[in-house]
């Protein structure tokens, strides 16, 4: 499997500097901020397997930023870390979309494990880690994606879109499932021509005629399928 991502924010700089000096010494990429806005700018740019959020740090706290990243990410693993024992605020956590929950003071070998129960339910869930086909070669767990040898430069959603229909292969995925799966809409929140138009712009990357698609079909009158 690809080295698995993680990003930390966290604002206090001793733990954040132990927990990225211990991850690293496990055998992963880490990278690290201190705010809740480097955290959602860097979380483009790193494309992270697991973040490990803080909740109490200012301005843009653990909270905001957990529901700004699930309004764009849902395979994302999301472990939280707090202050405070409540209850109220664990509650808070899992409503926004995290996964887990780790109440300060916590010792690293107990974060490691966490980390690790996080990163085996990734690879349970995405089944599909990598998938070629003739010379398109997709590989989901670094975000990468190329045809002929040549990057294909996918944006996070294409990425998404593309794992969700491969994963359903050959099967028939309506338009308001896919706006689920991949944007978290709910039927009939958002225009469906979000779909057909990211649909447009994938055929152009991935297919040798855009205009003839083999992989990304259309159903009338339903949706989209893969094609293997």
């Amino acid at each position: 499997m690809t080295q698995v991502k993680i990003l930390i924010a966290e604002d206090d700089e001793t733990v954040r500097d132990s927990l990225e000096k211990y991850l690293k010494k496990h055998g992963y990429l880490v990278k690290s901020v201190s705010s809740g806005e480097e955290c959602l700018e860097e979380f483009d740019k790193f494309l992270p397997h697991v973040l490990i959020l803080d909740i109490m740090m200012p301005e843009l706290d653990g909270f905001q930023v957990c529901k700004k990243i699930r309004e764009q990410d849902n395979y994302v693993a999301i472990l939280m870390l707090t202050a405070r024992s409540d209850e109220v605020d664990k509650v808070l956590g899992f409503d926004f979309g995290a996964d887990d929950y780790l109440a300060k003071p916590f010792s690293p070998q107990e974060l490691l494990a966490r980390v690790k129960a996080l990163t085996r339910r990734i690879v349970r869930h995405n089944n599909v880690l990598k998938y070629q086909i003739g010379d398109l070669t997709i590989d989901f767990a670094s975000y990468t994606a190329t045809k002929k040898g040549k990057n294909l430069n996918l944006s996070p959603t294409e990425f998404k879109l593309l794992y969700y229909l491969i994963s359903n292969k050959n099967q028939v995925i309506t338009r308001s499932e896919l706006l689920q799966a991949v944007w978290g809409y709910s039927e009939g929140n958002v225009a469906t021509r979000t779909v057909d138009n990211h649909i447009a712009r994938l055929r152009l990357k991935i297919e040798s005629d855009p205009n003839i698609p083999k992989h990304l079909v259309t159903v009338h009158g339903v949706g989209y399928k893969f094609v293997d």
